[in-house]
């Protein structure tokens, strides 16, 4: 019983560990796994991405449709992404 439980458990974190690698494995997805994960589900599935020429070389556009704050109804356009290894971390960068 006590095998079949630490399977399972070890078969969870694979998965997991799976889903991380590929959710963080270029900047996009990297970008749209955060939104998802901050509640902008539809602008994490429809929006555009784009990087921005003019900033850093790791900041990133996102638009149309823009994700909004619900409280104050500011849009969340630009991302920093920042490249640990082989994969992409997302933060928010500011308007």
């Amino acid at each position: 019983m006590v095998r079949k439980i630490n399977r399972v458990i070890v078969i969870i974190i694979c998965i997991l560990f799976v889903l991380l690698l590929f959710f963080h494995v270029t900047p996009e997805l990297s970008i749209r796994s955060h939104l998802f994960a901050k509640g902008f589900d539809y602008a994490a599935m429809h929006s555009k991405i784009s990087q921005v020429k003019d900033e850093a070389p790791e900041v990133y556009k996102v638009y149309d449709p823009q994700p909004k704050d619900l409280t104050n109804h500011e849009p969340y356009n630009y991302w920093k992404v920042k490249k640990y290894g082989i994969l992409y971390f997302t933060d928010y960068y500011g308007e």
